[in-house]
């Protein structure tokens, strides 16, 4: 038997204990003849013995089992001693840094700064895949780690990356948001601050998709680039291979360089981590320095982990893979790091704006909460919108504030400072009301207390109609279906022709044009945020062609009507007829008649509609969505009048279908003289007694808040006094004592038989604007028409 053998053998027997020396011997008197080679196996008794070289291939080691018991038992041998810092002159000599090598160097702890930052595991799967391994590396030896195979198998596994992914720009949104909100834990969602609306809009950074990507890179989660590529979450990579003269990988386990990897990147901070790697960084003097050199060497620099309190120094493979970082970003850090070895702050994004003084924003925000608030328009109450008196403006309040600093030797500051703060940290409008006010609001207002008392029931009685009129509004609009609408209607205030900023327009009569919209509103969900309304009809003519009473109100609904039930008829599902829920303001001559009660009659009797509710806002409150239609038809004139006036009421037309930018635009129907019909003779020939009730009571029109008529009671009519009001009064119409037409015998009539006849006056300054030519020839040929 060999001695190389027997050596071999006697290693067997004194670790494992297995068997008897002379069975080993037995055995290894079989295979006595051959050669052991570096990498044969020895078979004994189910014990597989792999034959070990070093890094060299030497076969010097084959005598121990593992790498790490070989520099363990060669550790006491005689050395020649070598002098790194002592070099020989030689000029042939490589400049490369040969530290790495130098078995003898020493950390100077007193040159290196501490560590203050914490482990933060991430839940990763390079993180789970420790956890495996810390779990099957309890049974061995914690100073042992994995073999060269192991290494270079995980080498070979981590090179290879996937293609990239190009996405859209929706789809890279959508990720980039759900990476963020997966990141971010419940408890920071519990400390974010209240976001307080303004009433213009301010920065938001943390909700850029710039800071989102930032916060993620630096976490080392994956995001989304600027090119819309999704970039690969940081890993722990595979630690330095076999030939690492310092053998970093038998220093630190995989479960210390995971520890390390999640602390770095748990940092989230690109200056924090700056400082981390800094903190693992030593200098090192080059072992020799030429004299007569015209740049002089730089100090090298060692790298080393903290574990456990103990410093332990890495090649700079293991340092880079355990970070999974690239060299170019120690580079960066040495770069930044002074001459007294402090990290310069990242100045990126920075400015150096001067805040403004904290006295004098808050005297400024004193100054503004001291302004009184006015109640805000009712098509707005849901908003958090404050409004204040419109006879003054930004400018106005801020030459006030200037003067009340004064008085009080104070500095009001700079103009731009007072407009930031009123428009980002308040939401307030100046208010211009473009109605009239509530008589009795403004009464009690401007009383006295004694005056106040006298009136004070009836006041508290109007505030009460009017909250319950807008909360049964509310409750329609959630009602809302394919066979239950709610319709508000209104009547725009005069167009004139021609309109503009000529003053012999301001002094000569023009001619007058109506706009009367109906709108239909959306159903009201709750939490959901939509337009009030979608489809809005105008029903538009001239003085020319009709006035503006009953019979015009009166045509345009029935004609909507109409409109509704066509529509119904290729969308709904049965047969039961509408039911539609009318709002208006009181109008007595428009809305509240009994010539509209006669409309809603004949419109039961002859359509599929099963009933119609005609409720009434309280006076001095009836502001609603067709408010809304109206301001952005105004407005849209008022663009209009910057480019030149307005000279035809064909030019209104054009002007309202194009008032509405977003959504559906307004239907327009010009309508004519033969458009319109006498609802007056009709009331007649339905019935007369629109003036008491079945139970003898008068009916009072202008304390009525609420009419409905149903296709069940084609004569009669209901009515109540107040919303608190549970059940209706009924109006019989017709007299018992007269003989009257049957229901199948009434006709609608023309109101009109031909285009209207205007004033002398008026057909005078008209005549006199063409003459002068202040009204284009181009419109002659109308005004001509209709003069």
């Amino acid at each position: 038997m060999s001695s190389r053998s027997r050596k071999i053998l006697d290693l067997i027997q004194t670790e494992d204990n297995k068997g008897p020396h002379q069975n080993l011997d037995n055995q290894a008197d079989t295979s006595s003849n051959e050669l052991l080679k570096p990498g044969d196996t020895i078979k004994s008794q189910s014990i597989e013995v792999q034959i070990l070289c070093d890094v060299k291939n030497k076969p010097e080691n084959q005598q121990y089992m593992d790498v790490s018991e070989y520099f363990e038992a060669t550790k006491g041998r005689k050395k020649t001693p070598i002098d790194y810092r002592v070099s020989p002159v030689n000029p042939d000599e490589s400049d490369a840094d040969l530290s790495d090598g130098d078995p003898s160097f020493q950390i100077q702890n007193e040159k290196r700064g501490n560590v203050l930052f914490t482990s933060i595991y991430r839940s990763s799967s390079s993180s789970s895949s420790s956890s495996t391994s810390r779990s099957s590396s309890s049974s061995s030896n914690s100073s042992s780690d994995e073999s060269a195979e192991e290494h270079n198998a995980h080498n070979k596994e981590n090179t290879k990356s996937g293609p990239s992914i190009q996405l859209d720009k929706r789809t890279s949104d959508i990720m980039q948001d759900t990476i963020m909100h997966d990141s971010i834990s419940a408890a920071n969602k519990a400390a974010v601050a209240v976001f307080t609306k303004g009433r213009k809009r301010t920065r938001q950074p943390e909700n850029w998709k710039q800071t989102k990507s930032k916060i993620l890179r630096n976490s080392g989660q994956s995001y989304i680039n600027s090119k819309n590529t999704i970039t690969k979450a940081r890993q722990l990579k595979p630690p330095c291979n076999d030939t690492c003269r310092l053998r970093c990988f038998t220093k630190i386990n995989t479960v210390q360089r995971q520890n390390i990897f999640d602390t770095y990147w748990g940092i989230g901070d690109i200056h924090n981590q700056r400082s981390f790697i800094l903190s693992c960084l030593t200098n090192i003097e080059p072992k020799y320095k030429y004299t007569n050199a015209l740049v002089p060497r730089n100090c090298n620099k060692a790298f080393h982990f903290t574990v456990n309190g103990n410093p332990i120094r890495v090649c700079k493979v293991f340092f880079l893979n355990t970070l999974d970082i690239s060299d170019r970003v120690v580079r960066t850090v040495r770069s930044k790091t002074d001459e007294h070895g402090v990290l310069k702050t990242d100045f990126r994004g920075m400015t150096c704006n001067r805040k403004s003084d904290e006295v004098l924003i808050s005297d400024i925000k004193e100054f503004i909460n001291s302004i009184p608030r006015t109640d805000s328009h009712y098509t707005r109450q849901s908003s958090t919108r404050e409004y204040i008196d419109g006879s003054k403006t930004i400018v106005d309040l801020f030459r006030d504030f200037e003067e009340v600093q004064k008085q009080k030797n104070k500095s009001a500051g700079k103009y731009c400072t007072f407009y930031k703060i009123f428009t980002t940290q308040f939401n307030i409008s100046f208010f211009r009301p473009r109605k009239d006010q509530c008589d009795l609001c403004l009464q009690y207002q401007n009383s006295s207390v004694e005056e106040k008392l006298l009136i004070q029931e009836l006041y508290n009685c109007h505030l009460e109609e009017k909250t319950l009129s807008r909360q049964a509004k509310y409750n329609d609009r959630r009602k809302i279906d394919n066979n239950n609408k709610v319709i508000l209607f209104d009547l725009q205030a005069v167009l004139q022709t021609p309109k503009g900023d000529t003053s012999a327009f301001y002094y000569k009569s023009k001619l007058n044009s109506y706009n009367f919209t109906v709108t239909s509103l959306n159903k009201k969900v709750e939490g959901k945020i939509q337009d009030s309304y979608n489809s809005v009809h105008c029903y538009f003519w001239s003085e020319t062609d009709a006035k503006r009473g009953a019979n015009e109100i009166g045509s345009c609904l029935l004609n909507y009507f109409e409109y509704l039930c066509s529509e119904s008829r290729a969308t709904a599902t049965n047969d039961e007829g509408l039911d539609l829920i009318l709002y208006s303001d009181n109008c007595g001559g428009q809305n509240k008649n009994k010539f509209i009660v006669t409309v809603y009659l004949y419109a039961v009797t002859h359509l599929n509609i099963k009933s119609i509710t005609h409720k009434y806002l309280i006076k001095g409150h009836t502001q609603n969505e067709a408010d809304n239609v109206h301001s952005l038809i105004e407005k849209e004139i008022k663009k209009n009048l910057k480019s030149g006036p307005i000279y035809s009421p064909h030019q209104y037309v054009s002007i309202i279908k194009n008032a509405r930018k977003k959504g559906c635009r307004f239907i327009v129907n010009e309508c004519s003289f033969n458009n319109f019909y006498d609802f007056k003779n009709l009331q007649e020939c339905w019935g007369y007694n629109f003036s008491r009730t079945k139970d003898g009571k008068t009916v009072v029109w202008n304390d009525i808040k609420m009419i409905k008529v149903t296709k069940d009671t084609p004569f009669s009519f209901f009515i109540k006094e107040s919303y608190k009001q549970q059940n209706f009064s009924e109006v019989y119409v017709r007299n018992r004592r007269t003989k009257m037409l049957p229901l199948n015998q009434l006709t609608l009539v023309k109101a009109y038989t031909g285009k209207q006849e205007l004033s002398e006056n008026k057909k005078q300054d008209l005549r006199e604007l063409i003459t002068k030519n202040l009204i284009p020839n181009f419109y002659s040929d109308f005004y001509d028409s209709i003069l």
